[in-house]
Order: C-alpha cells, then structure tokens, then sequence
C-alpha cells in the first residue's frame, strides 16, 4: 500500500513539474512574440529613419537633375534628326 501512496506521490509530483513547465514555455513563447514583434517595429523604424536621411533626399535630387538632364539631351537629338536643331553652327 505504501508502494501504491508512493507511486500516486512521484506521479502527482511529475504532473506538477510538467505543468509547471508548460506555463514557464507559454511564457517564453510570449516573450518571444513581444521580442519579435519589438524588432520588426525597430526596423521599420529604422527603414523609415534610413529612407527619409538627407543622404538619400541628395541622392533623388541628384537622380532627378540627371533625369532631366538626359531628358534635355534626348529632345536636342531628336531636333537633330528631325532638323529642327536651334543650335547656332560654328
């Protein structure tokens, strides 16, 4: 009978354990939602910080000068060719 009180002990004991161990996993796993839920927002953040620096702002303002430069270039050539060209000869 003493053996059968044990048993029941040692079985109540590792219920208990394993219990425990799911609630300290539930807390991990939550834990480690907020962490990644943490770094994806930090990222956007920084996404956002990184897309709106003045590096970037000059380099679009560089781009668009170029653009508008190619633009000019391109409507000289087609003058060119299509005899139109307003340039003065030399």
């Amino acid at each position: 009978m003493q053996e059968n009180s044990q048993n029941v002990n040692e079985s109540s004991t590792s219920n208990d354990m394993l219990s425990n161990l799911q609630d300290k996993l539930g807390d991990l796993k939550d834990k480690a939602g907020d962490a990644l839920h943490s770094a994806e927002e930090k990222a956007k953040e920084l996404w956002n910080e990184a897309s709106n620096s003045e590096t970037v702002k000059e380099a679009k303002e560089k781009l668009d000068d170029l653009a508008e430069g190619a633009k000019g270039l391109w409507n000289k050539l087609v003058d060119k060719i299509d005899g139109n060209d307003e340039t003065p000869a030399k």
